[in-house]
């Protein structure tokens, strides 16, 4: 278990902290001083953050509990700022991919909490194990189609790529599905998915120790209501809509909803519009 000194957390924080900001640095291009000091100071907090579920779980748990939950942040962490530094690193300048490391701290720290809580008030690790072992692998699909697009195309998903998929409808898209992986391809698929699952579902349940949770004190129990809470709405609602992919799909989606309203404004005036004999 989890024998820590104050001191020991206050070193780990620098720690972390210079790793996490270190690596922002090195996955941005064209970095100016406004972004540097002002992302300095997020991640000032999301450090913070970070270690509350180690600090208060940590009397309860050995570290391999955070085993799953640190896989699927570090997905986030990792896959799209290297991926889009390696696509266009040598032809224009970017450092918003902040939002992606943002949410990895913030969804670790959520979905560590409602673990916790799950175990603590269901006293059921198998149904627990299945409920966060769901939530971890459809976290993990967006990185890993970042992954294969990249291996496949030599480039992360671009808008024009998203454009494309937005105006395709469910039939093109069952039809190209269907031509590209083929029912074979497509059942090897389901089949991938579900192996993600069970080896998150084998994992949570090993990862656990059984007869600490009941032990767990009001105090901290209110610590992590409030990092479930907290953590997950600023990361669900605030954080991910502004994630790489996602912020692309939103601009686009924007572009195609302010097309469609121009044109219906146009058409309604068109309508109105009267036309005087000289």
């Amino acid at each position: 278990m989890f024998k820590s000194t104050k001191w020991r957390y206050i070193a780990l924080f620098f720690i972390i902290y210079c790793s996490i900001f270190g690596y922002y640095y090195l996955v941005s291009n064209g970095l100016g001083n406004k972004p540097f000091y002002l992302q300095m100071r997020r991640f000032v907090v999301c450090t913070v953050v970070l270690l509350l579920p180690f600090i208060i779980i940590g009397k309860y748990q050995k570290f391999k509990f955070f085993t799953t939950h640190i896989l699927t942040a570090l997905a986030w962490f990792f896959t799209f700022p290297v991926l889009y530094y390696m696509t266009y690193s040598a032809t224009v300048p970017f450092f918003s991919n902040h939002f992606d490391i943002v949410f990895a701290i913030y969804s670790f720290v959520s979905l560590t909490a409602l673990h916790i809580l799950l175990l603590k008030y269901t006293q059921q690790i198998n149904l627990t194990s299945i409920i966060i072992s769901f939530f971890q692998t459809i976290l993990l699909l967006l990185p890993l189609l970042e992954i294969i697009y990249f291996i496949y195309y030599g480039s992360c998903i671009s808008e024009a790529a998203i454009m494309a998929i937005y105006q395709t409808n469910p039939e093109e898209a069952k039809e190209w599905l269907s031509v590209t992986f083929g029912y074979t391809g497509l059942l090897f698929i389901s089949v991938f998915i579900s192996a993600i699952f069970f080896i998150f579902y084998k994992l949570n349940i090993k990862n656990t120790i059984r007869n600490t949770i009941p032990t767990l004190s009001k105090k901290p129990l209110i610590w992590l209501l409030i990092m479930f809470i907290g953590a997950g709405f600023y990361s669900i609602f605030n954080v991910l809509p502004q994630t790489g992919l996602l912020l692309a799909y939103n601009n686009i989606k924007f572009y195609f909803d302010s097309a469609d309203k121009f044109k219906e404004y146009h058409i309604n005036n068109f309508k109105s519009l009267e036309v005087s004999p000289p």
